[in-house]
């Protein structure tokens, strides 16, 4: 083999590795620039969310949604699927708009401290009741109920005290339910141990409770999960609870008899 002939050989060879070396570069960039584009879904928030919103909330008005993230941008422990936060959990901390999702962003309400969960004219207020009207091992953090009072009138004329029943607030949240663990028992007034709920209430209804607590009973009515709608408003009596749908016929005879 001549020197030129060697020569030509050789530089055929090397541009023969170089075109191999391009073709393997290209390749590893095409395969890195596909990765890069490739996506996963991942739970977004779309608009602020403040401390205690509900998780079940958040992804019903759609403040959380799953989106299309770049797999390379996903951050660890990111939400990929909304079943996986407890739907009666709450936010425990301020979420930004286009924040990913963890776990760790929700917790149980009793755990995220009762301020986080109110804002505006909403007040928490903590009251003691027995185990019926507190709905003890039905009631629990997040329900909504609709309260109930009933008070006894002393007419100022002079005239027989008599009893009356009627709801005095609708659609109050539960923030903190009682612990069925807990000692029961107690009588209403303070003594012994009582079960102590949490409610949210507007500030204007807060000397309603109050004043129920103090002067007549309170019972809790739980409201529906969804589709909740409230009747009219009414004021029960003893005449309207034993009288409601007789015909005049029969609370004539009814009055009768009772004489």
């Amino acid at each position: 083999m001549t020197y030129n002939v060697r020569n030509i050989v050789i530089a055929l060879v090397l541009a023969a590795v170089a075109a191999l070396l391009v073709i393997v570069y290209t390749g590893n960039v095409q395969k890195q620039a596909n990765s890069s584009q490739d996506t996963v879904k991942v739970l977004v928030a779309t608009t602020d969310i403040t401390a205690g919103t509900p998780a079940q909330d958040a992804i019903s008005s759609g403040q959380l949604k799953l989106e299309d993230v770049v797999t390379r941008d996903q951050i660890a422990n990111a939400t990929t699927d909304p079943s996986q936060i407890d739907a009666t959990w709450v936010a425990a901390q301020p979420i930004y708009a286009g924040q990913q999702i963890t776990g760790a962003m929700f917790k149980p309400s009793n755990e995220t401290g009762v301020g986080p969960q109110i804002k505006g004219n909403y007040r928490a207020i903590e009251i003691p009741l027995d185990d019926d009207p507190v709905m003890l091992g039905t009631l629990q953090a997040g329900d909504h109920v609709d309260l109930v009072g009933t008070y006894t009138v002393h007419p100022s004329n002079g005239g027989n005290d008599f009893d009356v029943s009627r709801v005095i607030v609708r659609d109050v949240e539960v923030i903190k339910a009682p612990d069925t663990e807990e000692s029961k028992g107690g009588l209403s007034g303070g003594q012994g141990n009582q079960n102590h709920v949490t409610l949210k209430v507007p500030d204007t209804v807060v000397p309603k409770i109050t004043f129920t607590l103090h002067g007549g009973e309170l019972w809790f009515a739980l409201r529906p999960g969804s589709g909740a709608q409230d009747g009219p408003a009414f004021l029960a009596t003893v005449s309207s609870v034993v009288f409601d749908g007789l015909t005049s016929k029969q609370i004539a005879q009814a009055i009768k008899v009772g004489n």
